[in-house]
């Protein structure tokens, strides 16, 4: 008689119950923060359910990270979530998503942040990139996303942004 077969973390090989087991956990421990960085980026509800039901089904479509690396599943999908709202905001429906956009009920804060703010800020707050990893996955230098971080940080605290950094929006 065979010996049985190691099992390995892919999802290929896990038992349907710990696949299962795995996706639930990730859309329990990770729905919310998707979402709400989708909805920080595109002001639309909708739209932002739309990109947590892509980001999550994707997630549960890779392989599992290692047990135990949250933060690493954290920020793949803060990534995962800029890229997608990045791409439907450069879709050939732009426009008319534009002229649909409703206000998202308690974003008014986040009204008066500009794209690169909303992407670097949503990185940093839902994934728990620092700026510099942030600036990375937005091919922008360092000192650039820290500064969109501190003019959002300042934005959303209703202060008056100084006016050597106002240059920076």
């Amino acid at each position: 008689m065979n010996a049985p077969a190691e099992k390995t973390s892919t999802r290929g090989t896990l038992p349907a119950s710990a696949s299962a087991d795995r996706d639930a956990e990730t859309s329990t421990r990770h729905t919310s923060a998707v979402y709400q960085q989708a909805l920080l980026m595109l002001g639309d509800e909708n739209l932002a359910g739309q990109v947590a039901r892509d980001v999550i089904a994707g997630a549960c479509t890779r392989p599992a990270a290692s047990p135990g690396h949250a933060d690493v599943a954290s920020r793949e999908l803060a990534v995962s979530v800029l890229r997608r709202c990045q791409e439907l905001m450069a879709g050939p429906a732009r426009q008319y998503r534009a002229s649909r956009r409703r206000p998202a009920r308690g974003g008014a804060g986040s009204q008066g942040l500009d794209g690169r703010e909303r992407a670097v800020l949503g990185l940093v707050t839902f994934g728990g990139l620092d700026y510099r990893e942030a600036a990375r996955e937005l091919k922008i230098s360092p000192s650039r996303a820290a500064a969109l971080l501190r003019a959002a940080l300042i934005t959303l605290a209703g202060l008056p942004v100084p006016p050597s950094r106002a240059a920076v929006r």
